[in-house]
This record gives structure tokens, sequence and C-alpha cells, in this order.
């Protein structure tokens, strides 16, 4: 800038300091996104946490439920063996080979 020997004087022109206000505002957004982000997170570990839970009773139920059939069949086998081994015919030759004999009405001794 040329001044032609005249003395120029420079004026300085002071703002109004906005900058905080701006800050302030950042801020606040910022504790916000913030605030929003923390919720966030803890909305997701708790969705997670309620998976885990939901995940480990079906688990369980699956696996009694599978034991409870398995069980089931085996009672039915069982079952099956304990009433060929206590049918009559069995027990009339297990009885034959020990020598025993159907009781008659003379082995009956009536108690009064």
């Amino acid at each position: 800038m040329r001044t032609y020997g005249v003395a120029v004087r420079k004026t300085r022109v002071f703002k109004v300091n906005s900058d905080s206000a701006l800050a302030k505002g950042k801020t606040k957004k910022a504790v916000k996104a913030w605030i929003t982000n923390l919720l966030f997170g803890i909305l997701v570990c708790v969705n997670l946490f309620t998976l885990v839970v939901f995940l480990c009773k079906t688990y369980t139920f699956i696996k009694l439920k599978l034991e409870l059939n398995q069980l089931q069949k085996e009672n039915k086998e069982l079952t099956k063996v304990y009433n060929q081994m206590t049918s009559r015919v069995i027990l009339e030759k297990k009885a034959k080979e020990f020598g025993l004999r159907p009781p008659t009405q003379k082995d009956v001794i009536k108690l009064r």
C-alpha cells in the first residue's frame, strides 16, 4: 500500500469473540454425539446379552429334549426285555428246569 508520504493509521477492527459461542455449540454437539454413541453401545451390549441367554436356554432345551427321547427309547427297550423275561412261558420253562411245580390246593394254607 502506498502512502505517498502521508502517515496512514491502520485501524484495528475488533470482532466479537464468537469463537467461544461456536466452541460451546460444538462441545454440546460432541457431548450429544458421545452420549448417543454410549447409549447405542449399551443397547448393543444388552441385545447381545439377551441373545446369548436365549441361545443358552434354547441349547439346554434341545439337549434335554434329545435326552428325553433317548431315555424314552431305552425305557421301551427295557420294558420289552422285562416283559419277555417275566412272561408266563419263560417262567414255566425255568420252573421245570429247577424242578418246580405249580401250587395245588393242598399247598395253600389259609391263615385266620
